[in-house]
């Protein structure tokens, strides 16, 4: 923003032109010139006002004055910039690309250029600002921005999977940019690029180009990352096995090689490429174990068994080396493949063929014997699987290993309890919650964003003046909207509306207030008039771009948004929209730049964090998909998405202290949500809490059509409390009410099934006890040590 006083300017020149005795030297010409930049000046003035749609028609009107003058190219530039200032999107567009047509070799031209570009970024049309920028770098190789463009564009290719476009971007990088800090790790992306399309050999070239090149000295992470990935690149070609290997080992190597003072230096990135080529090694071994069949002779089966006791000695020994990294992923990873690996050999030393020539019971002898030997390596599965369940729910850091732990476990550990429970599913996000974005409030300000520190207080002070300006009285409802006091937020709208009619963003947003006071077809009619003003209109094109998406129509609600990103390049409903049709349409890459753009300019918006996190479960990514829930509930701690969705992630893990916490708060936002009930109680039982289960679940049952916590409620009463018969009613209640085509159903049968054969059996044991006949006198009499003993062995 200007600092200088226009104005006053302009007053001094005319006082200094009618001072004869100031007239001297250069002081005449550069009086003149502030006199002729007087319209010109003129325009910076309505800037400072915060006028600056006023300010930018100035400009124009500037160049149809003056047709000829020197400063058409400033004056087209500064109008571009206020019309971007005042959300005119389209019209700011149209003034830079005047001035990139008209005056091509303008310094301001390559800026005018840059801001086209970056328009479009903001107006997330990736493609479109991807080509600009590279025409940017091609018009301009020497310009300040020329680095930044090639940036953008080698993202944007990247993400949507161009590329080919992208390996040109970096070539042309380390091209015009070759003394750049970043150089190496530009030549390691061009590698990784032709890896991601399956050019394979192309791309173990330019791995081994970049070692030989660059080495240590493109930086230690990078250069333990390179080695791995040439192996896990090998991996990928027709028999690379044995040469991935050896790069596995090569990558081991180079890490064992550094010096103590360079492995100080080497950060988690080169530490986990380092723990996962040691964990490659250990997977080889387990192979290998896996290879030695046992079979007779005799002879030859001791001989197998040793050698199986060998290489898996030699693996768990790896594996541990595997953990000294201290990098969470791989130390869960090497902790469930010790477990394993015990189990593997458990299982084939008890499974092992009888030598030939013995009878049934020297067979049967042999039998236990064997299983006698594996007991203990069960044992020993059994607890570095729980070690490594433990350390992924202290972490929260789940994966697939630590999924193949709770399997392992449930199949080898009678107490280890699976959860069957009917349960909510993470992936929950809303449309059209986010706060409206904030306008300039008066006079020679910027515009405030939620972001800044402080903001509230500028809204109340704002809005508490003796005559406080219609934006003020905006910014404040817009403000008690965000903390949910709907009511007042309206009468605020409307106050604002009164001041100035023609407030398109107030009509708009008062079409919200109707949203959450149940009056959709109020809110439509606000919509409409919002459009007349301006068909642009972001709040307006953001409700139909919804409602478009609801009707799964995602091209038309991607167009919805991208036109309501015209009026308002910072609406984070806009960008909701984008990032929700992407991940539906599965195009994930795409739903991650959108998040992140919207990051960019919004970086503790919750509900943005809350869908980047979906997106990364979709992709599998379960720890960052965690870390943005843990994220979100921080930086907005009354997101209810984000807290269900954290929480039903880490119950899925069984972690129930954390989910029970998160479901807890859920509640707290959504009192009653139905799901987040359901949800808490799962955790309340894993966490044997059965009162609080059941108390939580007869509330959900009160629902005559909600079958799913009669399911449950059945859990409760079988698996915690041992209370058969009623568990059978809740299930039998459930069986009822579901669909016979409902996969639950068939699953509902089998329990039924089992709970009845279970009431059998205790009713038979029951009718046992009941005809045993009565202790004699003698039997009284009989030796305590010895009744003890029956005790002990009747309990055995």
């Amino acid at each position: 923003m200007l600092s200088r006083n226009i104005s006053a300017l302009n007053e001094a020149a005319e006082e200094i032109k009618a001072n004869p005795k100031l007239m001297q030297d250069d002081v005449p010409r550069i009086v003149q010139e502030i006199i002729e930049r007087k319209d010109y000046n003129l325009c910076f003035e309505y800037e400072q006002q915060g006028r600056f749609t006023r300010s930018a028609e100035c400009f124009l009107d500037y160049i149809r004055k003056f047709p000829n003058t020197k400063l058409k190219d400033g004056s087209l530039y500064h109008a571009a910039d206020k019309f971007f200032k005042a959300r005119l999107v389209e019209r700011s567009l149209e003034a830079n690309g005047q001035l990139v047509n008209e005056m091509p070799t303008s310094p301001l031209a390559a800026r005018a250029l840059y801001n086209i570009a970056d328009t479009y970024r903001r107006l997330a049309v990736y493609s479109e600002a991807a080509r600009i920028y590279e025409v940017f770098v091609g018009l301009h190789p020497k310009h300040e921005l020329t680095e930044e463009a090639l940036r953008f564009a080698t993202t944007f290719r990247s993400g949507l999977g161009e590329h080919d476009k992208a390996i040109t971007d970096l070539r042309k990088y380390l091209q015009l940019f070759p003394k750049s800090e970043h150089v190496a790790s530009v030549a390691f992306n061009i590698a990784t690029t032709y890896e991601k399309q399956g050019k394979y050999d192309q791309a173990i070239k330019e791995f081994e180009r970049w070692l030989i090149k660059y080495g240590k000295g493109g930086g230690l992470d990078l250069y333990l990352q390179t080695h791995l990935q040439i192996a896990r690149t090998q991996e990928k070609t027709r028999g690379g096995a044995r040469k991935a290997r050896e790069w596995y080992n090569k990558t081991v190597a180079a890490y064992a090689g550094l010096t103590d003072e360079e492995k100080g230096k080497v950060t988690s990135v080169g530490l986990s490429a380092a723990a996962e080529a040691q964990f490659m090694e250990g997977e080889a071994q387990m192979a290998e174990m896996r290879a030695v069949e046992l079979k007779l002779p005799e002879k030859v089966l001791i001989a197998s068994i040793a050698q199986k006791v060998e290489l898996v000695t030699k693996a768990l020994e790896t594996f541990t080396v595997v953990e000294g990294f201290g990098q969470p992923n791989w130390t869960i990873a090497a902790t469930t493949r010790k477990g394993q690996g015990l189990q593997e050999l458990a299982v084939a030393i008890e499974e092992s063929p009888v030598p030939r020539g013995m009878n049934p019971d020297a067979r049967a002898l042999y039998r236990q014997g064997m299983a006698d030997r594996a007991t203990p390596l069960f044992e020993r599965a059994k607890a570095a699987y729980r070690e490594c369940v433990e350390v992924a729910r202290e972490l929260k850091w789940y994966n697939e290993y630590s999924a193949a732990a709770e399997e392992a476990l449930l199949t080898l550990d009678p107490d280890y309890r699976a959860l069957p429970d009917i349960r909510p599913t993470p992936g929950a996000y809303s449309l059209g919650t986010g706060r409206a974005t904030l306008v300039v409030e008066g006079e020679g300000l910027e515009a405030p964003n939620w972001t800044q520190a402080g903001v509230e207080q500028r809204i109340k002070d704002a809005a508490s003046k003796e005559n406080p300006t219609a934006e003020a009285i905006y910014n404040m409802a817009s403000l008690l909207m965000a903390q949910g006091d709907v009511a007042q937020a309206r009468t605020l709208y409307e106050k604002a509306i009164a001041m100035r009619p023609d407030f398109r963003a107030a009509i708009s947003r008062l079409g919200y207030v109707d949203l959450a006071q149940g009056n959709e077809a109020a809110a439509v009619a606000q919509f409409a008039k919002a459009l007349e003003i301006d068909p642009a209109d972001s709040g307006a094109n953001n409700y139909y771009a919804a409602k478009a998406f609801e009707k799964r129509d995602f091209v038309e609600a991607i167009n919805l948004a991208r036109k309501a990103l015209v009026s308002d390049p910072d609406s984070m409903d806009s960008y909701m929209v984008l990032a929700a049709s992407y991940l539906e349409m599965g195009l994930l890459d795409v739903g991650i730049l959108v998040g992140r753009n919207a990051v960019s300019i919004y970086e503790t918006n919750g509900d943005i964090q809350n869908i980047l996190g979906i997106i990364f479960l979709k992709m599998g990514e379960v720890r960052q998909a965690v870390q943005m829930f843990e994220k979100a509930v921080r930086d907005d701690p009354k997101n209810f998405d984000a807290r269900f969705n954290l929480a039903s992630v880490t119950l899925g893990y069984m972690d129930f202290a954390t989910a029970s916490a998160q479901f807890d708060k859920a509640l707290q936002i959504k009192p009653g949500h139905r799901e987040a009930t359901l949800g808490l109680a799962v955790a309340k039982r894993g966490a044997d809490d059965a009162d609080g289960a059941i108390k939580l679940l007869t509330e959900l049952a009160k629902d005559p059509n909600y079958a799913d916590p009669h399911f449950n409620l059945c859990l409760v009463y079988q698996e915690n409390l041992g209370q058969h018969e009623k568990a059978l009613t809740e299930c039998r209640k459930f069986e009822q009410m579901v669909n016979p085509q409902d996969p639950r159903a068939k699953a509902v049968k089998m329990r039924i099934s089992g709970i009845v054969t279970t009431i059998e059996v205790l009713k038979e044991v029951a009718a046992e006890q009941e005809k045993a006949p009565e202790p004699t006198p003698e039997a009284d009499k009989s030796d305590d040590g010895a009744k003890g003993d029956g005790a002990s062995k009747g309990s055995e």
